[in-house]
């Protein structure tokens, strides 16, 4: 189906004329991957009482959504429904002063990444980076 969509897209728009596949997954449906060492870890136990940050970027408002099992996705839900901050140390790699992630790459643990691999919290790690990166080199105001 991909493979029909790139081509469509190429035929149809002069802008996709060049796009391509680079890299097929071992796998069809993985929902979890490697995640960067951040200089903070979001663990579940912070998740599960709606943890909130003085240096939170946004919002994990998902529940943990696991599919472990071909019998649906299971689903857990935070205490008293809280959502959970996700500290902007979660977002820059630990060891790299400059270096920024995003999506499902960022530093939580498995049953945190249930939650925040979604797209709704993966736009908002990925303007949080772009903003943590562009304050860092000087690029905006770091308003902290």
């Amino acid at each position: 189906m991909v493979s029909a969509l790139v081509a469509w897209l190429r035929e149809a728009e002069p802008a996709w004329r060049e796009a391509m596949v680079a890299c097929w997954p071992m796998r069809v449906g993985v929902r979890e991957s490697r995640r960067w060492r951040g200089k903070t870890v979001l663990h579940a136990a912070e998740w599960l009482v709606g943890a909130r940050y003085p240096d939170e970027i946004g919002l994990a408002t998902w529940p943990m959504e696991f599919r472990e099992t071909n019998r649906g996705p299971k689903l857990r839900f935070p205490e008293d429904d809280k959502p959970c901050g996700i500290p902007a140390g979660c977002l820059q790699a630990a060891g790299f002063d400059n270096l920024f992630v995003a999506g499902r790459c960022i530093s939580v643990d498995h049953d945190v990444q249930a939650s925040v691999r979604v797209m709704g919290t993966c736009f908002v790690t990925g303007e949080a980076a772009g903003r943590l990166a562009a304050a860092r080199c000087g690029v905006i105001e770091d308003r902290g």
